[in-house]
């Protein structure tokens, strides 16, 4: 194990680090940090300065991603697909999701060096003498930082730490950058603290020899999706067999258009007719739909319509529910979202529930799979006003199994996690307040009860609620994060 002690610049020079490329330092560090090769040491006062400093970092992530597309926004002949794609608020939303992993890499995977008074006096006492990191200027801050992790891996008694930062003119030899001051030397071989003030050299030389590799991992990714692709097309193949020559060769054409970077428009004419006169290439095409590009092409032709999905069908033994064909394909685009990619999308699919939701089409399948779509979309871009939206969805007249094990399950433990803030634990609120609520209807059609009697039932199915708050344990979150009125 390898104990890392990042300073609050290294922090926020990382989180800008290559951002667009796969193999950056920041998700290096992740991974390694992640699969347990590595914990960081963050001396508390660290916590405060990148607090401070984090949301201008943000910013400057969001500024430097508008410039690199002003070229594009120049010859991009469609503002709403461009709208789409590229904008201000997706950019930030990166920046943000860096910050978060930071900030998890804080909660999850680091030990907190605290502050006493002790160390303050010392650091007081350095910086009236002028020593190092106090020699140039007040560094008071960085004396306290310092002090307070070597107070913390001396009380631990840990070995192989590794003390980073780009602040060289304060903690570095005037002649040689590499080399620690004179007045920190003694602090540091004390308790065999290293010094690596370069972060090329501290990924490139020191780390990436002795830790799994990443590009290996990034590697091996690659080659896990690109065996599922195949083993995908394989399966495809196997139903195709018995399939009349006409459906292959139009799944053929579906398959060389969906290749395409931009599709022109003959081949968009192309899909349109394909999946509009035959029920057997719109659900292959559907099947197959992963990139940004065709959620315009859905929402132009209709198919994101609120009246498009499909109701339910009252039938002799019971309703019967037919999913809405696109939904897989923004599941899919969700998911990437969750996973910090595509993150243009999250307002796109938001404005996409909010417009179904006021549509008064029951579906339990239509509202569960979109009650998941939520749960992989950032929780403070989810407005409370939505959640209550969404609760109204389940007062209709289908069962309500399906969408309240989605809540529990998908929804709601995303608003009762560790750093969930008050506007989080309000939403939760409102979907505990549901759960544990009473209505006329039940949870599934109760064809014992006459019309003429009154009966009432829970929300939630018993089973379902055991599961939820004490098998997962999410009523401890309750009960610290929630407030009183809830009861």
């Amino acid at each position: 194990m390898i104990y890392l002690a990042i300073d609050t610049d290294v922090w926020l020079w990382l989180i800008c680090h290559k951002i667009d490329a796969e193999d950056n330092y920041f998700d290096e560090l992740y991974y390694w940090v992640e699969t347990y090769n590595i914990r960081c040491i963050v001396p508390q006062h660290i916590l405060t300065e990148w607090e401070r400093n984090k949301q201008s970092k943000i910013a400057y992530i969001k500024q430097e991603l508008g410039k690199a597309n002003q070229l594009s926004r120049e010859v991009i002949k469609n503002p709403e697909f461009f709208n789409t794609i590229y904008n201000a608020a997706s950019f930030e939303e990166f920046g943000k999701a860096r910050v978060n992993k930071v900030e998890k890499i804080f909660t999850d995977y680091a030990d907190i060096a605290p502050i006493n008074d002790e160390i303050k006096l010392k650091a007081s006492e350095r910086t009236l003498a002028r020593i190092a990191p106090n020699h140039q200027k007040d560094s008071y801050s960085d004396t306290v930082n310092i002090l307070s992790l070597i107070a913390y891996i001396e009380k631990n008694s840990l070995n192989n730490v590794i003390f980073t930062t780009k602040n060289y003119k304060d903690y570095s030899d005037p002649g040689n950058r590499l080399h620690l001051h004179e007045h920190l030397r003694e602090l540091f071989e004390k308790c065999a603290l290293e010094y690596l003030p370069d972060t090329d050299y501290l990924f490139g030389k020191r780390l990436r020899p002795i830790l799994p590799s990443f590009s290996e991992f990034l590697a091996s990714k690659r080659e896990a999706e690109l065996t599922e692709k195949l083993k995908a097309q394989k399966q495809e193949l196997k139903k195709l067999v018995n399939t009349d020559q006409d459906f292959i060769g139009n799944t053929l054409t579906i398959d060389h258009i969906l290749e395409q970077v931009r599709p022109t428009q003959f081949q968009l004419l192309t899909i349109k007719e394909l999946i509009e006169k035959d029920e057997h290439c719109r659900e292959y095409f559907f099947q197959k739909i992963s990139r940004n590009y065709w959620y315009l092409f859905l929402k132009t032709n209709g198919y994101l319509d609120p009246d498009a999905r499909p109701a339910e069908i009252t039938m002799q033994e019971g309703p019967y529910l037919s999913r809405w064909q696109v939904l897989p394909y923004l599941e899919r685009i969700s998911e990437k979202i969750k996973n910090v990619q595509d993150l243009e999308m999250i307002e796109p699919l938001l404005e996409f529930v909010t417009t179904v939701s006021v549509s008064k089409i029951y579906n339990d399948l239509t509202h569960a799979a979109i009650i998941k779509i939520l749960s992989n979309l950032p929780q403070d871009r989810i407005s409370i006003d939505l959640i209550k939206q969404v609760l109204t969805w389940i007062n209709g007249t289908s069962d309500k199994i399906l969408t309240t094990s989605a809540l529990c399950k998908s929804l709601l433990p995303r608003f009762l996690e560790k750093k969930s803030g008050s506007s989080d634990v309000a939403k939760a609120e409102e979907i505990i307040a549901y759960l544990l609520g009473i209505s006329d209807k039940a949870l599934w059609r109760d064809n014992s009860i006459k019309k003429s009697e009154s009966c009432y039932y829970s929300n939630i199915d018993r089973h379902l609620l055991i599961d939820t708050f004490i098998h997962k344990n999410l009523i401890e979150s309750v009960s610290k994060l929630c407030s009183v009125s809830l009861l």
